[in-house]
This record gives C-alpha cells, sequence and structure tokens, in this order.
C-alpha cells in the first residue's frame, strides 16, 4: 500500500483526519515557543470541519482514497496528519519526539487504524526530532529542511535508509513545506529569502523556481497540494498565484482553505500521501 518516490505522481491513497478535537479559538491560550512564535489567527472549528468536507469531496472527486484516522480527543493538532509521520518509498518513518508537547503519540491512531504491514513497512526515528512538513520527495530522495521541528540528529539517521539532501531553515520556520514545494514537471514553488545561497544554487542546479511574495508565505502559498501530474490545488485567496500556475500549464483547483492557515497550516499539512501512482 505505501509508495511515496515523489510529490505530484497521481495520488491515490491518502491520510486524513477531522478537526473535531481542536480546540475552540474563543478562551484558548497556548504559550509554547513552538505554537506562540507562528503567525496564528483567530479560527473557528466550526468553518475548519466545513472546509475540510469540501477539500474530501474534491479529493474523491478525483478517485482519492481516503483513511480517516480515529479521533483523539486528547490531541488538538491531530487534524494536521502531514506531521506525524511521512512516507518515502516503501517505508512510514515517525519519531515519538515532537517539539509541540500536545502532538506527542499522535502516530499511536496511524499505526492502529491505517490497513498496511506494520512490521515491515515503518520505521521509528529514534534520534531527535522529524515531521513531515520538512520532508519533501524527489525521485526516491529526500529533500529535508533542519527546522524549528527537524533536528539534524533525526535527518542522519534517516539517512541511513534513504538519500537525503539538508536544506538549513534555521529555528524560525516551522516546517520546509511553508516555503517550498514541488510541483511537476520539474518546477517549484519557493519563497526565495528562506533558504541560504548555497542551498537556493543547489535548488536551481535541478529546478525551475516559481517564486511566491512575501504574503502569499505568510498565508502559506507554497504550502499546496498536488493531486496528479497536471492538477493542483491552491486556496482560493491567492488569485496572483493560481493565475501564475495556470499560465504555467497547471491546471488550478482552487476552494477556500482559510480556516487551516489561519492555524499556521493548509493543504499539504492537512495530508499524509500514503500512495501515488
Amino acid at each position: 500500500m505505501l509508495s511515496i518516490s515523489d510529490e505530484f505522481s497521481t495520488l491515490k491513497d491518502l491520510c486524513v483526519c477531522k478537526g473535531e478535537s481542536i480546540p475552540e479559538y474563543q478562551g484558548y491560550e497556548n504559550t509554547h515557543p513552538e505554537f506562540s512564535k507562528y503567525y496564528i489567527s483567530p479560527w473557528s472549528r466550526r468553518k475548519f470541519l466545513k472546509q475540510q468536507e469540501e477539500f474530501f469531496l474534491l479529493l474523491e472527486k478525483y478517485r482519492v482514497t481516503l483513511h480517516f484516522l480515529s479521533v483523539d480527543k486528547s490531541k488538538p493538532w491531530q487534524a494536521y496528519t502531514r506531521d506525524i509521520g511521512f512516507v518515502i518509498n516503501d517505508k512510514l518513518f515517525y519519531s515519538e519526539k515532537r517539539n509541540l508537547p500536545e502532538r506527542e503519540g499522535e502516530v499511536d491512531e496511524v499505526l492502529k487504524d491505517l490497513p498496511f504491514d506494520k512490521k515491515n513497512s515503518v520505521v521509528k526515528i529514534l534520534n531527535g526530532s522529524i515531521e513531515g512538513g520538512d520532508i519533501l520527495v524527489h525521485q526516491g530522495r529526500a529533500f529535508v529542511g533542519v527546522s524549528a521541528r527537524t533536528s539534524m540528529k533525526a535527518l542522519l539517521e534517516l539517512s541511513d535508509y534513504v538519500d537525503v539532501t539538508m536544506l538549513d531553515l534555521g529555528s524560525n520556520i516551522m516546517h520546509l513545506d511553508t516555503r517550498l514545494t514541488f510541483l511537476p514537471r520539474g518546477y517549484v514553488l519557493i519563497y526565495p529569502p528562506a533558504f541560504k545561497k548555497e542551498d537556493l544554487n543547489l535548488l536551481g542546479r535541478i529546478f525551475k523556481f516559481i517564486t511566491i511574495n512575501s504574503e502569499e508565505c505568510k498565508n502559506l502559498g507554497a504550502n499546496i497540494f498536488c493531486l496528479n501530474p497536471e492538477t493542483l490545488v491552491i486556496h482560493n485567496g491567492h488569485k496572483r498565484l493560481a493565475k501564475k500556475l495556470r499560465d504555467t500549464g497547471f491546471e488550478v483547483e482552487t476552494i477556500d482553505y482559510s480556516e487551516p492557515i489561519s492555524l499556521a497550516g493548509s493543504f499539504r499539512c492537512t495530508t499524509m500521501p500514503l500512495r501515488r501512482a
């Protein structure tokens, strides 16, 4: 069942979780640095769930099989499934250590609910922390962002299993895919100021850049989702970016995803791809 060698082959199986455990905005406080230092806007759980349902319907239109995790009310951010674990080739990788304590233990539902060979297909990263938002896969190789949520120790352990290219983001960027996303036909969507010169040069030798501006970056314009080699999903507020992608030759589906974005996560963040073909 598990097979991910890139970010844009036709999506077949996807792990998602309904945001029923997300707290209401009114009265919620979280002073942990890994929550409070990012751009968080007021949100509505009701609207979040409604927008998720619209996204799920779009995915089903493209014949994607959705695998829903059981909702655990003690895990408020479980709907952001990307960071629970990630698939490279035929293995699911995860680390129990998470830099936001509220997210520890989220993998339990993945290991319990998803129908795949747990004995031979799961790799637990023992050293440091690593999250799926820092992983982009290209031709079976992992580009890994060392960031606020993914450590060098975890990257080094991952390199025992797959070829790894490191991209150094520093401690003030939550995840690589908030600044970079791989697209079909050799393109990447990128916010260049987030990267060191040597990393930009490396990426530029491999990919063609479509750049986003600072306002699009703040509103997670890089965090779009590839359904297949022709079709991308993007928040309907990113009108300039949608036109640019269409002009480049992509089919673009737009839906309102403002509520997940208010909590600093967008389409990629709320999806864990399991199989592309």
